[in-house]
């Protein structure tokens, strides 16, 4: 599985990075906000993007617009992990399809749990 990491802080790349590193065979990419995002998304095989909200250039909210209003992944999961927690937000990213949230400071646990619902929620709707 492929996985792009989405975060401005290379500190919570890393943290993010190392909660997955323990789900199996996987190679990982990461950009510092949307718009390296959007070129990584395009020039190589992604199968799950986690991204923060508040990045520079273009936040995650507008990356998420992007993939799922572009023609080559408008499917892919998305995690978003980030520090807007009112219930407001949380609506919001849902609105704007975000298959799961996160509110940091994060755990490893939670977001093992995180991918593997979305990933069986992106499998039962293929059946």
């Amino acid at each position: 599985m492929n996985y792009l990491i989405v975060e401005d802080s290379p500190a919570m790349r890393r943290v993010i990075m190392r909660a997955i590193s323990i789900l199996g065979d996987h190679n990982t990419l990461e950009a510092n906000d949307g718009v390296e995002a959007i070129d990584i998304l395009n020039n190589y095989d992604i199968d799950f993007v986690i991204t923060d909200w508040l990045m520079p250039n273009m936040d995650g909210i507008e990356l998420v617009n992007k993939i799922r209003n572009g023609k080559s992944k408008p499917n892919i999961p998305i995690l978003m992990i980030t520090t807007k927690s009112t219930k407001d937000d949380l609506i919001h990213a849902f609105q704007n399809k975000v298959d799961d949230y996160v509110v940091k400071p994060i755990n490893t646990e939670i977001i093992h749990k995180k991918i593997k619902s979305i990933m069986d929620k992106k499998k039962a709707m293929s059946v």
